[in-house]
């Protein structure tokens, strides 16, 4: 089943970007408070 990354996501959708090869992670957007801000639509 296929459903809508939340928040509560967060940590392990972390862990799978830091253990994929060639992944780059911002340390601002891709920030909890970052992923937070886009869910909710508030820009930084």
């Amino acid at each position: 089943m296929i459903r809508k990354m939340t928040i509560a996501d967060y940590d392990a959708v972390y862990d799978l970007w830091i253990n994929t090869p060639g992944m780059g992670l911002n340390t601002t957007d891709d920030s909890r408070e970052g992923i937070g801000n886009l869910f909710t639509g508030t820009l930084m």
